[in-house]
């Protein structure tokens, strides 16, 4: 099964590294990274787009987006099997990815698995 991590930003260039770091780190890496951006004005999209040599990445500006609408476009957008859910202010643990799509991954009548997050106090 392939796995879509999809995220929504806005004016997140001084912050939006350390999510992008903790993507890298997963010990299970996405197939896909799809990232809305909201129409920031600040160096959020060359900040994500800095990523593309490390990350399966595609940054879609929907200028005027917000939280929701931009979920929305990340997940119609998205190729994968799985769609795992995260925004911008968070850093996931290496494992969250791997753990958190485990049930999805190994039993088929599973539809929906949430979980807990640590946001990152400093955005």
């Amino acid at each position: 099964m392939s796995i879509s991590l999809v995220a929504t930003v806005f004016n997140e260039g001084a912050s939006i590294r350390k999510l992008l770091d903790s993507i890298v780190a997963q010990t299970l890496p996405p197939d896909e990274v799809v990232i809305v951006d909201g129409g920031s004005s600040d160096d959020t999209v060359a900040q994500i787009q800095a990523y593309a040599d490390r990350l399966p990445l595609r940054v879609l500006v929907e200028p005027g987006a917000n939280i929701s609408r931009g979920r929305n476009c990340a997940i119609a957008a998205a190729r994968g099997d799985i769609i795992a859910v995260t925004d911008a202010g968070v850093r996931l643990e290496p494992t969250w990815l791997e753990e958190i799509t485990r049930p999805l991954r190994e039993d088929p009548g599973v539809q929906v698995v949430s979980g807990f997050f640590t946001p990152d106090p400093v955005t």
